[in-house]
């Protein structure tokens, strides 16, 4: 499940709990759009069994992890 809040600097962030997942997963968004219409993609897939790359079970670098969430349209960390 993914719950989007406004931080006190101004961005969204996006948390996602699911069962798959081994903790909650934070990530932050220049707007409320783009954290919820990036939820609900996640959201998606977990429903349908599919954890997206890049959120758990990296054995890669933090530099090589970092690379692949900033591919998230929108996503800043």
């Amino acid at each position: 499940m993914a719950s989007v809040r406004k931080t006190p600097g101004g961005n969204w962030e996006l948390c996602i709990r699911h069962k798959l997942l081994p903790k909650r997963i934070y990530l932050t968004f220049p707007t409320e759009d783009g954290a919820r219409t990036y939820g609900v993609q996640v959201d998606a897939l977990l429903k349908a069994g599919i954890v997206p790359a890049g959120l758990v079970g990296d054995t890669s670098k933090p530099t090589e992890r970092l690379s692949i969430m900033l591919q998230a349209p929108g996503c800043l960390i």
